[in-house]
Protein backbone atom coordinates (compact mmCIF):
# COMPACT_ATOMS: atom_id res chain seq x y z
CA UNK A 1 0.00 0.00 0.00
CA UNK A 2 2.86 2.39 0.57
CA UNK A 3 4.67 2.02 -2.85
CA UNK A 4 1.34 2.70 -4.15
CA UNK A 5 1.08 5.59 -2.63
CA UNK A 6 4.21 6.44 -4.17
CA UNK A 7 3.58 6.45 -7.34
CA UNK A 8 0.02 8.31 -6.97
CA UNK A 9 1.66 11.24 -4.73
CA UNK A 10 3.57 13.86 -7.11
CA UNK A 11 6.26 15.54 -5.38
CA UNK A 12 5.23 19.34 -6.20
CA UNK A 13 4.71 21.25 -3.02
CA UNK A 14 1.98 24.01 -3.79
CA UNK A 15 2.36 27.49 -1.58
CA UNK A 16 -1.07 29.91 -1.29
CA UNK A 17 -0.23 32.85 -3.05
CA UNK A 18 -3.55 34.91 -2.66
CA UNK A 19 -5.83 35.40 0.03
CA UNK A 20 -9.21 33.61 -0.28
CA UNK A 21 -10.19 37.41 -0.38
CA UNK A 22 -7.85 38.16 -3.22
CA UNK A 23 -8.69 35.08 -5.19
CA UNK A 24 -12.37 35.17 -4.87
CA UNK A 25 -12.75 37.74 -7.50
CA UNK A 26 -10.60 36.10 -9.87
CA UNK A 27 -12.17 32.61 -9.12
CA UNK A 28 -15.63 34.10 -10.21
CA UNK A 29 -14.80 35.45 -13.51
CA UNK A 30 -12.71 32.31 -14.03
CA UNK A 31 -15.74 30.08 -13.18
CA UNK A 32 -18.00 32.19 -15.06
CA UNK A 33 -15.62 31.98 -18.68
CA UNK A 34 -15.49 28.15 -18.03
CA UNK A 35 -19.53 28.23 -17.92
CA UNK A 36 -19.32 30.15 -20.76
CA UNK A 37 -17.43 27.70 -22.87
CA UNK A 38 -19.01 24.36 -21.79
CA UNK A 39 -22.13 26.18 -22.70
CA UNK A 40 -20.60 26.82 -26.14
CA UNK A 41 -19.65 22.78 -26.21
CA UNK A 42 -23.01 21.95 -25.64
CA UNK A 43 -24.38 23.86 -28.44
CA UNK A 44 -21.81 22.44 -30.61
CA UNK A 45 -22.63 18.96 -29.48
CA UNK A 46 -26.05 19.35 -29.98
CA UNK A 47 -25.83 20.60 -33.55
CA UNK A 48 -23.18 18.23 -34.66
CA UNK A 49 -20.24 20.28 -34.46
CA UNK A 50 -16.83 19.41 -33.66
CA UNK A 51 -15.56 20.92 -30.02
CA UNK A 52 -12.99 23.60 -29.44
CA UNK A 53 -10.50 21.48 -27.79
CA UNK A 54 -8.37 24.81 -27.21
CA UNK A 55 -10.56 26.86 -25.84
CA UNK A 56 -11.50 23.88 -23.30
CA UNK A 57 -7.56 23.90 -22.28
CA UNK A 58 -7.40 27.36 -21.91
CA UNK A 59 -10.54 27.41 -19.96
CA UNK A 60 -8.69 24.40 -17.25
CA UNK A 61 -5.54 26.74 -17.40
CA UNK A 62 -7.26 29.43 -15.99
CA UNK A 63 -9.20 26.94 -13.45
CA UNK A 64 -5.77 25.38 -12.62
CA UNK A 65 -3.84 28.65 -12.26
CA UNK A 66 -6.60 30.03 -9.58
CA UNK A 67 -6.42 26.55 -8.17
CA UNK A 68 -2.79 27.01 -7.96
CA UNK A 69 -2.78 30.28 -6.22
CA UNK A 70 -5.69 29.28 -3.66
CA UNK A 71 -7.80 26.13 -3.92
CA UNK A 72 -10.00 27.56 -1.36
CA UNK A 73 -11.74 30.05 -3.54
CA UNK A 74 -12.74 27.81 -6.81
CA UNK A 75 -13.92 24.99 -4.12
CA UNK A 76 -16.46 27.78 -2.27
CA UNK A 77 -17.60 28.58 -5.48
CA UNK A 78 -18.13 24.80 -6.33
CA UNK A 79 -19.80 24.52 -3.17
CA UNK A 80 -22.25 27.65 -3.41
CA UNK A 81 -23.37 26.22 -6.98
CA UNK A 82 -24.01 22.00 -5.68
CA UNK A 83 -27.55 23.14 -5.09
CA UNK A 84 -28.12 23.86 -8.92
CA UNK A 85 -27.01 20.82 -10.32
CA UNK A 86 -27.12 20.48 -14.29
CA UNK A 87 -24.74 19.14 -16.79
CA UNK A 88 -23.23 21.99 -17.71
CA UNK A 89 -22.60 23.07 -14.25
CA UNK A 90 -21.34 19.48 -13.48
CA UNK A 91 -18.93 19.89 -16.09
CA UNK A 92 -17.10 23.10 -14.23
CA UNK A 93 -17.74 21.53 -11.11
CA UNK A 94 -15.80 18.10 -11.81
CA UNK A 95 -12.91 20.09 -13.40
CA UNK A 96 -12.82 21.97 -10.21
CA UNK A 97 -12.75 19.05 -7.96
CA UNK A 98 -9.74 16.90 -9.67
CA UNK A 99 -7.79 19.74 -10.16
CA UNK A 100 -7.94 20.73 -6.23
CA UNK A 101 -7.23 16.48 -6.12
CA UNK A 102 -4.36 16.94 -8.55
CA UNK A 103 -3.00 19.93 -6.27
CA UNK A 104 -3.60 18.05 -2.63
CA UNK A 105 -1.37 15.21 -4.59
CA UNK A 106 1.46 17.63 -5.23
CA UNK A 107 1.07 16.67 -8.69
CA UNK A 108 2.80 19.14 -11.59
CA UNK A 109 0.96 21.94 -13.57
CA UNK A 110 0.63 19.62 -16.39
CA UNK A 111 -0.63 16.72 -14.65
CA UNK A 112 -3.09 19.16 -12.93
CA UNK A 113 -4.29 20.88 -16.21
CA UNK A 114 -4.72 17.33 -17.49
CA UNK A 115 -7.03 16.17 -15.22
CA UNK A 116 -8.66 19.59 -15.04
CA UNK A 117 -9.53 18.44 -18.93
CA UNK A 118 -10.97 14.88 -18.26
CA UNK A 119 -12.99 16.44 -15.92
CA UNK A 120 -14.41 19.09 -17.93
CA UNK A 121 -15.23 16.96 -20.83
CA UNK A 122 -15.81 13.51 -18.97
CA UNK A 123 -19.49 13.46 -19.99
CA UNK A 124 -20.37 15.62 -22.54
CA UNK A 125 -21.86 12.60 -24.53
CA UNK A 126 -24.59 13.21 -22.00
CA UNK A 127 -25.61 16.61 -24.13
CA UNK A 128 -26.48 13.84 -26.42
CA UNK A 129 -28.71 11.69 -24.38
CA UNK A 130 -33.23 13.01 -24.56
CA UNK A 131 -33.70 15.96 -22.19
CA UNK A 132 -34.33 14.92 -19.41
CA UNK A 133 -33.15 11.79 -18.68
CA UNK A 134 -29.77 12.96 -16.96
CA UNK A 135 -31.61 14.20 -14.55
CA UNK A 136 -33.37 10.89 -13.56
CA UNK A 137 -30.31 8.95 -13.30
CA UNK A 138 -31.16 7.62 -9.82
CA UNK A 139 -34.79 6.76 -11.06
CA UNK A 140 -34.44 5.01 -14.35
CA UNK A 141 -36.53 1.63 -15.86
CA UNK A 142 -34.39 -0.71 -17.62
CA UNK A 143 -34.44 0.79 -21.17
CA UNK A 144 -33.78 4.20 -20.14
CA UNK A 145 -30.78 2.73 -17.95
CA UNK A 146 -29.41 1.33 -21.32
CA UNK A 147 -29.89 4.59 -23.07
CA UNK A 148 -28.53 6.39 -20.03
CA UNK A 149 -25.08 4.13 -20.84
CA UNK A 150 -25.33 5.57 -24.38
CA UNK A 151 -23.25 8.66 -23.08
CA UNK A 152 -20.10 6.98 -23.16
CA UNK A 153 -19.96 6.18 -26.66
CA UNK A 154 -21.30 9.21 -27.58
CA UNK A 155 -18.16 11.12 -25.35
CA UNK A 156 -15.94 8.94 -26.78
CA UNK A 157 -17.59 9.91 -30.37
CA UNK A 158 -17.15 13.42 -29.70
CA UNK A 159 -14.01 14.13 -28.16
CA UNK A 160 -12.19 11.63 -31.01
CA UNK A 161 -13.26 14.68 -33.62
CA UNK A 162 -12.02 17.40 -31.15
CA UNK A 163 -8.63 19.00 -32.28
CA UNK A 164 -6.99 20.49 -29.69
CA UNK A 165 -6.68 17.90 -27.23
CA UNK A 166 -3.88 15.27 -25.88
CA UNK A 167 -3.39 12.60 -27.63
Amino acid sequence: AEQSRDVVRGTVSYKELATIEDELPRARTVYAQTGAVVQSMSRAVVSGNALDGNRAKQAVTEITDSVIRNPDAMMLLVTMREKAVETLNRATQVSVYMTVFGRFLQLARDQLELLGLVGLLQDVGMLKLPPGLAERRGNLSGADAELFKTHIAHSVEILSKTTGLPA
